[in-house]
């Protein structure tokens, strides 16, 4: 996983793999031998400078697919403050949600749009992962005045096919991960460092 860059605009990147041996003995609880390969998905954090709605707002942007997705910081508040994904909501219950029932935080945020099945999924996971994140961190609420007053933009990207067997959902999910905790560490105004640990766990998770 390459590092992030400042704290003000930051970029996380994860590989692809291939499987070398064991592909199939995974699923039963084996190990696999795994190698990395020379393409990546990347994850950039970047304030709003130029807002033309009235409010701050939170776009996740999802260039593979393509698919951008925006609501406003107050309905994003709403969401961490009325969502436990760290206590209460576990990762295989949401998954399974957002496989039978559609993504589960509509409630909090009717604006989002179900879209495709691959959509779907990458935006579940986003709001499940950054929500998980964030409330492990300590951060039920995002302060205005640590992303400025347009907000900021998540932007996905990634030099694989998706589906093509080249490891592009484990790579997102490193990503995802390692995104949110240095979204966390920015909301806190602390170095944009990574706890290699803590961004494995939840890349699982996602």
């Amino acid at each position: 996983m390459a590092p992030p860059s400042s704290a003000l605009e930051f970029e996380v990147s994860a590989p692809g793999k291939v499987i070398l041996h064991g592909e199939h003995s995974v699923i039963y609880g084996y190990p696999a031998v795994a190698g990395p390969i020379g393409l990546r998905t990347y994850l950039r954090f970047s304030h709003i400078t130029s807002q033309p709605e009235p409010s701050a707002m939170v776009v996740l942007e999802f260039l593979s697919l393509p698919s951008t997705i925006s609501v406003t910081l107050a309905s994003f508040n709403t969401f961490l403050a009325a969502v436990d994904c760290h206590g209460a909501l576990q990762p295989l219950e949401c998954l399974e949600q957002i496989r039978t029932d559609g993504i589960p935080f509509t409630r909090t945020l009717p604006s989002i749009a179900e879209g495709t099945t691959q959509e779907r999924f990458a935006l579940g996971a986003t709001l499940y992962i950054i929500n998980r994140v964030l409330r492990a961190e300590g951060i039920q609420s995002i302060d205005p005045s640590a992303v400025g007053p347009g907000g900021f933009k998540l932007s996905f990207s990634s030099e694989m096919s998706i589906g093509a067997g080249l490891g592009s959902s484990a790579s997102f999910g490193v990503c995802l991960a390692a995104g949110a905790y240095a979204l966390a560490r920015v909301l806190q105004g602390q170095p944009v460092t990574m706890d290699h640990g803590k961004v494995s766990g939840w890349a699982f998770d996602s």
